[in-house]
């Protein structure tokens, strides 16, 4: 009898434990499957907390379809491209192309990181993302926090963050390739070419 209870007692405490990270989470396998189509490059690595006025919401949120956490405070060490969409907004939809472009041109001298915000699952987002062909990284905001807490006026919107981890510029309108390029050259000192 001893040799039983103690048998049901590891059962019981080995399904307490878990052998992840904190702040992973098991995506299911539709998930998972998209991911892979949506082949995203990973999210940054996190840089010191920025500190001083005009900064990011001290959020860390879910990558997009992958593994990890980005805290978005600690996006410093290189300028910062984010641009906030959902899939339910069509100019966010329509200005994809153009922000994948500048991703690709921008390499190594600016970072990219898309906000998908307010969609219900992961699902649409990254479906949309595999048929676009758009793979710069993104992170998942289901409600929405990082936008509101920044008092965006909706989607969707371009903001641009200094190496400092400082914002600059808020930019409430849908971006092509152009602006974007224009915007980071007069907002973060960088040419794009």
């Amino acid at each position: 009898m001893k040799r039983l209870l103690a048998l049901a007692l590891a059962v019981v405490l080995a399904g307490c434990s878990s052998s992840k990270p904190a702040g992973q989470r098991t995506a299911d396998t539709a998930t998972q499957k998209l991911a892979a189509q949506a082949a995203l490059a990973p999210c940054p690595a996190a840089g010191k907390p920025a500190t001083g006025s005009k900064l990011l919401p001290d959020l860390t949120l879910q990558c997009l379809g992958g593994p990890g956490q980005v805290r978005l405070r600690n996006l410093t060490g290189m300028p910062t491209v984010l641009n906030f969409w959902a899939t339910w907004c069509d100019n966010c939809r329509a200005e994809m192309a153009a922000v994948q472009r500048f991703a690709t041109a921008a390499a190594g001298k600016v970072r990219v990181l898309g906000v998908n915000s307010q969609d219900l699952s992961e699902k649409a987002p990254l479906s949309f993302l595999a048929d676009a062909k758009v793979h710069f990284a993104s992170v998942y905001d289901k409600q929405g926090s990082a936008g509101r807490d920044l008092g965006l006026p909706g989607l969707p919107v371009t903001v641009l963050v200094r190496a400092d981890g400082r914002v600059t510029t808020i930019h409430p309108q849908p971006v092509d390739y152009a602006a974007l390029r224009t915007l980071v050259r007069q907002q973060l000192h960088v040419t794009v070419g």
